[in-house]
């Protein structure tokens, strides 16, 4: 019935135009067929007709930008099922009056729901309709926990190995630590595709670097120092300029003008999409600095979550790394991350944390990290005035890796005899620091899995080497078992 009634709307005027004062579109139930009959009655109302097969099929397939593609190729599906092409012989007044009784039993069903429920007896019919119709669109938005478990979602990468992955970082430290040039360092390396200070091979990335504190001249300068007669990569590009994102709309006061809201305000994300339009590569976006992009509106750890969430929902919509440089307060602190400026706000809404400080030598720097699926870690850098480079040498690292390999790779042998079935990466992770290896550990799995030390069975779940060939071979050995036992029961029989 549904679906007759909303080919009716699409196809017929002088049937629009019949059901539009008593047709309410939630009777619909399924939230596609109700978008459908809106759209007839909008276009009803603006152009005194039935919007018919091409301008419906016009208006999902290039015009519609409110929806998202899925939703926008269900929709579709459906007008394909209607057959909108193919004419059918319809009485007029049959299908008005079919209507106009479904409408009513619908009705009557949904009012005696209320009545019956002792829990929504006093809700009236149109806010009954409003908030089964809300829960259907929050619905479709979800997911079962089954659904989730089956869901092959990607990978979060790593922009650069180990130390900068997808989503959003802050990366503090104190006045004048060498912040913005250790972020200048990678950018340069990262957009050249040279090895990431020295040490982290890498491909050619496109970077935009917000450097708002900064002056062309002195960044020039300094650029050439890190260099050092290299030339400058073409995909890294610098911006002196960029609309400020401010925290809250509060009205400024100025003597002069009285209360007043500057143009640029709330203008910085936007025009960081428009960015990504033009330049869809971008991997890395760092802002230097997050006070000089924001400006001191006060603390609290609502407006500061709100207002790094949506950087970090930027972030995850394109796949990028966003890399916010931010400020320690000069106190020193039990916990490093406790030292950065702001609330607990902005850690709670952040993906990775970061802090750089000094050590007891003048030239080293202490790079720390920790966020939502990494462990916490720490890695050691020499830092001249101008470049950085990691200061453990490749072949002591790769002795260290070695030592940590061969540890999980024993756990994981360990646990499949006891276990018989894969671990899960939480499990896995929290084995692995028991046994000291708390820095990178999931770095090095994915780098175990790519170089066949161990196998990743399917997202989260990772096995010893060798797991999955011989459960396939358990498998069609238990299958010839089986028929060769069902052959014996025949023989038996005859």
């Amino acid at each position: 019935m549904i679906s007759s009634i909303v080919r009716q709307l699409i196809l017929s005027t002088a049937f629009l135009e019949r059901v539009e004062p008593f047709l309410d579109p939630r009777f619909l139930i399924e939230p596609h067929y109700i978008k459908i009959c809106r759209y007839c009655f909008r276009y009803y109302k603006d152009h005194n007709e039935a919007p018919g097969a091409k301008n419906i099929w016009n208006y999902y397939d290039k015009e519609s930008d409110q929806l998202s593609n899925d939703e926008r190729e269900q929709i579709k599906e459906i007008l394909e099922y209607l057959k909108l092409d193919q004419p059918r012989d319809c009485d007029l007044e049959d299908a008005v009056n079919l209507t106009e009784e479904w409408c009513e039993k619908q009705k009557q069903e949904q009012i005696e729901a209320i009545e019956n429920d002792d829990d929504i007896r006093d809700i009236s019919l149109e806010d009954y309709l409003a908030a089964h119709e809300a829960i259907n669109t929050l619905k479709r938005k979800g997911f079962t926990a089954y659904e989730l478990s089956k869901m092959n979602l990607p990978e979060i990468e790593w922009i650069i190995e180990g130390l900068i992955k997808e989503g959003l970082t802050i990366f503090a430290g104190k006045p004048k630590v060498g912040k913005s040039y250790f972020m200048l360092n990678a950018c340069i390396d990262l957009a050249s595709g040279s090895d990431v200070f020295g040490a982290i091979p890498t491909e050619p990335k496109e970077v935009l670097y917000l450097s708002l504190e900064g002056r062309d001249r002195l960044l020039k300068e300094e650029q050439a120092k890190i260099l050092e007669g290299r030339e400058a990569p073409q995909k890294l590009h610098i911006q002196f300029e960029w609309p400020k994102h401010v925290p809250d709309k509060r009205p400024r006061y100025s003597r002069k003008f009285g209360y007043y809201q500057q143009e640029d305000d709330d203008k910085a994300i936007e025009a960081l999409e428009k960015w990504m339009t033009i330049h869809p590569d971008t991997r890395l976006i760092i802002i230097d600095t997050l006070i000089a992009f924001k400006g001191s509106r006060g603390i609290s750890y609502d407006k500061d979550h709100e207002y790094i969430s949506e950087f970090q929902k930027f972030a995850g919509k394109h796949h990028i790394a966003v890399v916010l440089i931010h400020h320690c307060r000069k106190s020193t602190t039990k916990d490093t991350f406790e030292g950065i400026m702001g609330s607990t706000g902005l850690q709670g809404a952040a993906d990775t944390m970061v802090t750089l400080t000094k050590t007891g030598n003048e030239q080293d720097r202490l790079f720390t990290y920790g966020g939502r699926g990494i462990s916490e870690g720490e890695l050691t850098f020499k830092y001249d005035g101008y470049q950085y480079t990691l200061t453990e040498e490749p072949y002591v690292i790769e002795e260290k890796m070695s030592k940590e390999r061969q540890k999980i790779i024993d756990y994981l042998e360990f646990y499949d005899k006891e276990e018989g079935k894969p671990i899960t990466r939480k499990k896995l992770v929290e084995e692995m620091t028991k046994q000291g290896l708390g820095k990178g550990v999931d770095v090095l799995f994915e780098k175990m899995v790519a170089k066949g030390d161990i196998e990743k069975v399917e997202y989260g779940l990772y096995a010893r080497k060798g797991f999955t060939h011989e459960k396939e071979l358990e498998e069609v050995f238990l299958k010839m078992r089986a028929r060769s036992l069902a052959r014996s029961r025949e023989r038996r029989k005859k």
